[in-house]
């Protein structure tokens, strides 16, 4: 892409996260246990109006990204506990609609900095590492 014409850096990408929660919340008068395994998908497209690189070694981009959840799994165990006479406890399975693990939609500002290769047609991207700045 001729950058002259068209200066900015478009993005579309695709991320998996996955890990582990787990919440303990109590005294002698009760509490809770949350243990999951919480993963999600989301796809994003980014658009960077500020870009420079340094002697076409590293480049530095600077710019917004729009991302959506297309899937999310969130497994696990919810136990709650009360103390009194007499007591009160729960126990029940998390599934996917019971614990909300993330935002549908997110906006955010990006970052992101790429370590630059060459090779006979050229500069092609090698490494890179991105990450949100804040996320809306």
């Amino acid at each position: 892409m001729d950058t002259k014409k068209f200066p900015y850096r478009v993005t579309l990408k695709f991320d998996r996260y996955s890990g582990d929660v787990r919440i303990f919340n109590g005294g002698l008068g009760g509490g809770l246990t949350l243990d999951a395994d919480v993963s999600k998908n989301v796809i994003a497209f980014g658009l960077y109006p500020l870009n420079f690189s340094i002697r076409h070694f590293l480049d530095f981009n600077f710019g917004v990204e729009f991302n959506a959840l297309i899937l999310k799994d969130a497994k696990g165990e919810y136990y709650y506990y009360q103390g009194g006479s007499p007591p009160i406890s729960s126990h029940k399975p998390l599934y996917d609609g019971a614990a909300r693990a993330s935002n549908r939609f997110g906006l955010g500002l990006n970052a992101r900095v790429a370590l630059l290769h060459s090779n006979s047609k050229g500069m092609v991207p090698g490494s890179s590492i991105s990450g949100f700045f804040r996320h809306f």
